[in-house]
């Protein structure tokens, strides 16, 4: 009798152990893949960014929104800027999610919407926290055709003025857009062991500049 008692009691704590053992794997295979999923999502929100900037890198003003219409390039480009983020976001829709979902309208997870109540995209808000940043670069910097060598982690924007300006080609070669994207990514899971209180997840895209206003 108390042998088979042991024997339960030793096979209680042998299932309570192997439970929460396996329980710690499912939560982080299941953190781990929905921050591949987030990574998958910020990488195509990057693409679509680069692509419409590429395409659009310059949106003109208005008539009659400046005097003699003189449409600052500063302007010009925070348009485009503003409209590139808006097809970041277009990547998960218009509604915040809970923990564990690609979280591209609230990059820095801190519950809001990165919008203004004007439905206004904080564009400078976003690249002032290095969430959300859209520079350029020249052909000294990037060659299309080894983009393996581009390294992403030493880049710094260019001070090529024809490229800051998002004009396609000078004397020496042509301009690119570069958009780089940082999302803080909180577990679904609390307990998940190894993906602690949350990770960044960084993404970025380079395209050529084709277009002009």
């Amino acid at each position: 009798m108390r042998l088979h008692r042991r024997s339960a009691g030793q096979a209680l704590v042998e299932l309570a152990l192997s439970i929460t053992f396996i329980a710690l794997l499912l939560a982080g295979a299941v953190d781990a893949g929905l921050a591949y999923k987030t990574h998958q999502m910020l990488t195509n929100a990057t693409a679509e960014a680069s692509s419409y900037l590429g395409q659009q890198p310059l949106i003109a003003c208005v008539s009659g929104e400046y005097v003699n219409d003189v449409c600052p390039r500063a302007t010009m480009k925070s348009k485009a800027d503003k409209l590139a983020v808006k097809h970041f976001r277009s990547e998960t829709g218009d509604v915040l999610k809970a923990n564990g979902m690609a979280q591209l309208l609230d990059l820095n997870s801190d519950g809001t919407n990165d919008k203004t109540s004007t439905d206004t995209v904080l564009v400078s808000s976003l690249r002032a926290g290095n969430w959300l940043r859209f520079d350029t670069a020249d052909s000294s910097q990037f060659d299309p055709n080894n983009p393996g060598a581009f390294d992403i982690a030493g880049f710094t924007p260019t001070t090529n003025l024809t490229c800051v300006d998002r004009d396609r080609v000078y004397a020496g070669g042509k301009c690119f857009i570069v958009v780089r994207a940082s999302i803080n990514y909180k577990p679904f899971f609390s307990i998940a062991p190894f993906l602690g209180d949350g990770i960044t997840i960084r993404a970025y895209a380079i395209k050529p500049i084709v277009g002009s206003p």
